[in-house]
C-alpha cells in the first residue's frame, strides 16, 4: 500500500514543479521584458538628457552672444553719450563766445554812443560859450550907457537862489514822481518850504521863477508870502522835472534792480530814460533857462538883483555841476535836499557858487552887494555879518 502510494505521488510533484518552472520562466520573461523596457526608457532619458544638455549649451551660447551684444551696445551707448556731451560742451562754448561777442558789440556800441553824446555836449558847450562871449561883448559895449553898470558894478551880474521844492507824499514813500500831476507837498514839506521862505524874507527878491509842477508852485508861493514886496512869479517849463519816461511812478527800490540804474549812478551823461529824455538834454535846457533868466533879471533890475528859481533835485544838481565846471558824470556827488537853498552868482569870467544844499542860516547878506570879479587868494574875509 505504501509503495503504491509513493509511485502515485511522484508524477504529481513533477507536474507541480513543471508548472512552477513554467511560471518562473514566464516571470523571468516578464522581468526581462521590463528590464528591456527600462533599458529603453533609460536610453530615451539619456537621449533626452543629451538633447537638453545640447539645448542648454545652445542657450548658454546664445546668452553669451546676447551678453556680448549688450556689452557692445552699452559701449556704443557710452560712446554716443560721450560724443553727445562733447557736442553739448562745444555748443555751450560757442554760445558763451557768441554772448561774449554780443556783449562786446553792445559795449562798443554804447561807447560809440557815449562818445557821440560827449561830442555833441562839447559842441553845445562850444556854441554856448560862443553865445556867451557875444552876449558879454554886447553887454560890455552897453556898459557906458547904463548908470548902474558904472564904476565898481562894471561886469557884475545878478544872483540866483536855487530852491528845491519841499518834501512830497511821493518823496515820503520812495516813489519817483517825475512829471506826474497831483503830487503835493505833505505837511513836513510845507513846513520846510515855509522855513526857507522865512530865511529869504530878509532878501528883497527881484522875482521867482518856478517849475510848473504843483510841488514847486506851492513851495514858491510859500516863499512869496513872506516877502515884504510883491516880486513877480512865473512858471517856466524849461525848469520842469526830468522826463523819466517809463521809470515815472515806480519805486526807487524797484528801479535799483534795472540794468540802467548803475549807469545813472556812474555815467549819467550816457543815460536816456526809456520813453523819456536824456540827462544831458535835461542839463542843457535847465542851465540855458537859468542863464537866460539871470541875464533878464540883471538887465531889468541891475547887477545887484537877487532872484529865486524853484525846481527839482536832479535839475538843481545839473545846474550846480555846470556852475562848478564839473562833467555831468560827476553830478551824483552833489546832494540837494528838500527845500534846500543853493546860491550861484554868474560873473563875467565864471560862475561863483556861494552855497549848496543849505537848510539853515542867515541869508540877509544877500541884500547887500555881492563881491564879484577875481576870486580872493586865500579865501578872503567872507560876507559881512548881519
Amino acid at each position: 500500500m505504501c509503495l503504491k502510494g509513493s509511485v502515485v505521488a511522484l508524477p504529481a510533484r513533477s507536474t507541480h514543479y513543471a508548472v512552477r518552472s513554467a511560471q518562473y520562466a514566464v516571470r523571468s520573461t516578464q522581468y526581462a521584458v521590463r528590464s528591456t523596457q527600462y533599458a529603453v526608457r533609460s536610453t530615451q532619458y539619456a537621449v533626452r538628457s543629451t538633447q537638453y544638455a545640447v539645448r542648454s549649451t545652445q542657450y548658454a551660447v546664445r546668452s553669451t552672444q546676447y551678453a556680448v551684444r549688450s556689452t557692445q551696445y552699452a559701449v556704443r551707448s557710452t560712446q554716443y553719450a560721450v560724443r553727445s556731451t562733447q557736442y553739448a560742451v562745444r555748443s555751450t562754448q560757442y554760445a558763451v563766445r557768441s554772448t561774449q561777442y554780443a556783449v562786446r558789440s553792445t559795449q562798443y556800441a554804447v561807447r560809440s554812443t557815449q562818445y557821440a553824446v560827449r561830442s555833441t555836449q562839447y559842441a553845445v558847450r562850444s556854441t554856448q560859450y560862443a553865445v556867451r562871449s557875444t552876449q558879454y561883448a554886447v553887454r560890455s559895449t552897453q556898459c557906458g550907457s547904463r548908470p548902474h553898470r558904472a564904476g565898481r558894478y562894471a561886469g557884475w551880474m545878478a544872483t540866483v537862489i536855487l530852491v528845491r521844492h519841499g518834501r512830497t507824499t511821493a518823496n515820503a514813500t520812495g516813489l519817483l514822481a517825475g512829471r506826474a500831476e497831483g503830487v503835493d507837498l505833505d505837511q513836513i514839506g510845507r513846513d520846510q518850504a515855509a522855513l526857507t521862505g522865512d530865511r529869504l524874507a530878509a532878501v528883497p527878491l527881484a522875482g521867482v521863477v518856478s517849475s510848473p509842477l504843483e510841488r514847486c508852485q506851492q513851495s514858491a508861493q510859500l516863499i512869496l508870502d513872506r516877502q515884504a514886496g510883491t516880486p513877480n512869479m512865473l512858471a517856466d517849463p524849461a525848469l520842469i522835472e526830468c522826463d523819466y519816461g517809463q521809470w515815472q511812478g515806480r519805486t526807487l527800490r524797484d528801479l535799483a534792480t534795472e540794468d540802467l540804474w548803475p549807469v545813472v549812478q556812474s555815467q549819467p551823461s550816457a543815460v536816456v530814460f526809456p520813453g523819456g529824455e536824456s540827462m544831458a538834454g535835461m542839463q542843457a535846457r535847465s542851465v540855458a533857462a537859468i542863464r537866460r533868466h539871470d541875464a533878464a533879471f540883471e538887465a531889468e533890475y541891475g547887477p545887484e538883483a537877487v532872484w529865486v528859481a524853484v525846481s527839482h533835485g536832479d535839475i538843481i544838481k545839473a545846474i550846480l555841476a555846470d556852475a562848478f565846471g564839473m562833467h555831468l558824470d560827476l553830478f551824483q556827488r552833489i546832494n540837494i535836499g528838500p527845500a534846500s537853498v543853493s546860491i550861484v552868482h554868474y560873473g563875467v569870467s565864471r560862475p561863483t557858487v556861494y552855497a549848496t544844499n543849505t537848510n539853515a542860516g542867515d541869508l540877509s547878506w544877500l541884500s547887500k552887494d555881492i563881491l564879484s570879479g577875481d576870486a580872493p587868494v586865500g579865501g578872503g574875509a567872507g560876507q559881512k555879518a548881519p
